[in-house]
């Protein structure tokens, strides 16, 4: 029965995390436009980090309450339903076109860079906060070229009928409905991994 109880409230917290998680990505994705970037750096930035953001509060809640186990499972479980799911069955339904190229010279070089430094960090075992900080500081620098260049060859203009001050506004508390949703969704996550009597790192991986 605590089973049954524990999916239940896991399944209703990845639910209304997942749609307020879709809410926020409109609303970011609304926001760059207002900002003059293109679909390609939208893509790449706003959605691609919004659609990361339940995956963020839960790995980051995880990691406060001492569950480092669903944590970093977390992770490398998303990525690997991101590319083997929802790349290949998108690319079933409707063939993808890659026109620009620069996707995969620079962005796929830096997912395997990501990648392989992830399994260096798994090789020696911990994750330290020198290589937490590096990780973050990579990362803006990534967004801040990723900008940069989108600036230089697109130059797209703002779009002045989208209320900026309204959709960062929106932004801000869907976020915070987000990190709320994503404390619930760890602790029923790790009520479900003690009542099935599985390891957190399997309820990870998967749920």
């Amino acid at each position: 029965m605590d089973v049954v109880v524990s999916l239940i409230k896991l399944i209703a917290s990845l639910s209304l995390l997942v749609a307020l998680g879709d809410r926020l990505i409109d609303s970011s994705a609304r926001l760059a436009r207002a900002f003059g970037i293109s679909s390609a750096a939208i893509g790449l930035t706003v959605l691609a980090y919004g659609t990361s953001l339940p995956e963020f509060a839960v790995s980051s809640i995880a990691a406060v309450k001492q569950h480092s186990g669903i944590s970093v499972a977390n992770v490398i479980g998303s990525n690997i339903f991101n590319v083997a799911v929802v790349l290949g069955i998108a690319s079933i339904i409707s063939p993808f076109v890659i026109r620009e190229s620069i996707i995969a010279k620079r962005d796929g070089i830096v997912m395997l860079l990501a990648t392989a430094f992830l399994i260096f960090l798994a090789y020696i075992g911990k994750i330290e906060r020198i290589a937490g900080v590096a990780m973050a500081a990579f990362i803006i620098f990534y967004t801040h070229r990723i900008l940069k260049y989108d600036r230089i060859n697109n130059g797209l203009d703002p779009d002045i009928t989208i209320s900026r001050i309204r959709e960062a506004a929106l932004v801000v508390i869907l976020l915070i409905g987000v990190l709320v949703c994503g404390n619930f969704t760890v602790t029923s996550a790790v009520d479900l991994a003690r009542s099935a009597g599985v390891t957190e790192w399997v309820i990870g991986a998967t749920i």
